[in-house]
C-alpha cells in the first residue's frame, strides 16, 4: 500500500504532467460530394481525420465554419448551410459538451449566403454575399435569434452589384467589406472594396475606399486582425482560368481607428523580385511574430493532377511592410476541386490550409496532407477550435481533454483531504 508521502509525490506528478502537456485542439471541417457540400468532419491532434461526423447538411452549394465567443465569452460553432432558394440555414454548437448528434440551436439566417462571421458584444454578425448585408443574431443565453437590424450596401457606382464578404470586430464596432462588380464570369469588372464601421445596431458610422478589387471572403483567412489592423488579401481582378496572375493583386493594410489603408505588396512587385512568379494573393495567417501568405493561381482545366499552383510564405509584420514576403516554405498541389484557405491554431501551434480537395497540416516542419478519401469528400471549409473549446464526435466518449490549469489545481486541492483520508485508521 502507498504510504503518505508516495501519495502525495504521485499527485504532484499528475499536477505537473497537467500543467505542462500539450492542449489538444481539432479542426471542424466540411466536405462537399460533387460540389454539394453534404457533411463535416473532425481531425484530432495527431489522429487521422474522423470523417461522416455529420452527414446530412441541408445546403445546395455550400458550407461556412465559423468559430466565436458567445455573450458569456463561451466557445460556440456556427455551420452555415447555403441553398439557393431561401437564406441559409445555421446550425449551432457548444462544442465543449456537444456529441454532434444535434445542434444547440438552429436558425435561418437574416441574410444569404453567409460568407463570414464575428462575435460582438451580444450579437453575431454576418455578412451575406447574395444580398450585400450585414445581419446579426442575438446571443443571449445561447438563442441565437435573428433579428431585423441588417445593412445594405448600395454600390457607388451604377451597373454594379455589390457583395458583403468580410466582417471584423474591434473597439465596441463591426466593419464590414464589400465587394462590386459589373458584367459576367469570366470578363467581370470589379470596384474597389468598401470598408464601413457599424454601430451595434447595424447603423453606419463611417465608410471609405480601399485599394483592393475583388476579395473572396468565404475562403478562411482572407483578411488578417491584428489589433487595429486589418490585412486583406485581394486577387486584384477577376481569377484568370488559365494559370495567370493579376499584376493589381495585393495585400493590403487597414487601420481600423482611421479607415486608412496601405499596400503592402502587389503580385506585379513579387514578380519584379521572382521571374517564376505566377499567382494572387489569397490569405494569411498569424504565428505569434510570424505571418504566413497563402498565393495561388486557377487553371480551369480540371482535373488539375500535377499542378504546383499554391504557395505558401513565411514573413512577419515588419517584412510585409516594407513589401517582402520572406520564405517560400511550401509549394502545394491542387486536384479536382478547389478550396483555399489558411489558418493558424495557436493552441496546437500548427497551420492549416486548405488547397484543391485537401487539407494540410504544418507542423513547423513537415506538411501533412489529407486528401478527399482521408476527408470523406471534397474539402470545403474548415474552423480551428482551441482546446478547451472542443469535445469529440460521438463515437469517442471522453472528457475531449482537459483544461490543465484547472486539473492541476483540483488535484492540489484535494491534497488536504488526501492526506487526511490516508491518516485515518
Amino acid at each position: 500500500m502507498l504510504k503518505k508521502r508516495g501519495i502525495l509525490a504521485l499527485v504532484l506528478a499528475l499536477c505537473m504532467a497537467l500543467a505542462v502537456s500539450p492542449a489538444m485542439a481539432d479542426i471542424l471541417y466540411t466536405a462537399s460530394t460533387n460540389w454539394n457540400t453534404d457533411r463535416f468532419g473532425i481531425i484530432r491532434g495527431d489522429e487521422e481525420p474522423t470523417k461522416d461526423v455529420v452527414t446530412n447538411l441541408g445546403g445546395d452549394a455550400g458550407s461556412g465554419v465559423f468559430s466565436f465567443k458567445n455573450a458569456d465569452k463561451e466557445a460556440r460553432v456556427a455551420v452555415s448551410q447555403y441553398a439557393y432558394a431561401g437564406n441559409d440555414t445555421v446550425w449551432f454548437y457548444d462544442p465543449e459538451t456537444t456529441d454532434w448528434s444535434a445542434p444547440l440551436q438552429e436558425a435561418v439566417s437574416p441574410v444569404k449566403n453567409v460568407h463570414h462571421m464575428v462575435a460582438e458584444g451580444n450579437y453575431l454578425y454576418a455578412a451575406g454575399y447574395d444580398d450585400a448585408s450585414v445581419g446579426r443574431f442575438d446571443m443571449t443565453s445561447d438563442a441565437f435569434t435573428p433579428d431585423d437590424k441588417t445593412f445594405t450596401c448600395t454600390p457607388d457606382e451604377p451597373g454594379y452589384t455589390a457583395h458583403a464578404e468580410r466582417l471584423a470586430a474591434y473597439n465596441g464596432s463591426v466593419y464590414a467589406i464589400f465587394t462590386a462588380s459589373s458584367g459576367s464570369y469570366p470578363n467581370y469588372v470589379y470596384a474597389y472594396h468598401k470598408i464601413v464601421k457599424l454601430k451595434e445596431d447595424l447603423t453606419e458610422e463611417a465608410s471609405a475606399a480601399l485599394k483592393g478589387k475583388n476579395l473572396d471572403g468565404a475562403n478562411v483567412g482572407s483578411t488578417l486582425q491584428i489589433g487595429k489592423d486589418l490585412y486583406v488579401a485581394s486577387l486584384g481582378g477577376s481569377q484568370d482560368t488559365s494559370g495567370l496572375f493579376n499584376s493589381d493583386s495585393m495585400i493590403e493594410k487597414v487601420d481600423l481607428e482611421t479607415l486608412t489603408s496601405e499596400t503592402l505588396i502587389t503580385a506585379a512587385d513579387a514578380a519584379e523580385k521572382d521571374k517564376e512568379w505566377g499567382y494572387n494573393f489569397y490569405g494569411l495567417a498569424k504565428d505569434g511574430a510570424k505571418i504566413y501568405v497563402m498565393a495561388a493561381c486557377w487553371n480551369g482545366n480540371w482535373p488539375e493532377s500535377g499542378t504546383d499552383n499554391v504557395q505558401i510564405y513565411e514573413t512577419s509584420a515588419e517584412k510585409l511592410a516594407a513589401g517582402d514576403l520572406g520564405e517560400k516554405i511550401a509549394t502545394l498541389s491542387t486536384k479536382t476541386g478547389y478550396s483555399l484557405g489558411i489558418e493558424y491554431d495557436s493552441e496546437s501551434k500548427l497551420l492549416w490550409v486548405s488547397a484543391g480537395d485537401s487539407i494540410y497540416k504544418y507542423d513547423g516542419t513537415n506538411f501533412t496532407e489529407f486528401d478527399k478519401t482521408a476527408l470523406g469528400g471534397d474539402m470545403a471549409k474548415f474552423a480551428a477550435l482551441k482546446a478547451s473549446e472542443v469535445t469529440p464526435p460521438a463515437d469517442d466518449k471522453s472528457s475531449g481533454g482537459c483544461n490543465s490549469g484547472f486539473g492541476a489545481l483540483a488535484l492540489l486541492a484535494l491534497l488536504p483531504l488526501i492526506a487526511s483520508k490516508r491518516g485515518k485508521k
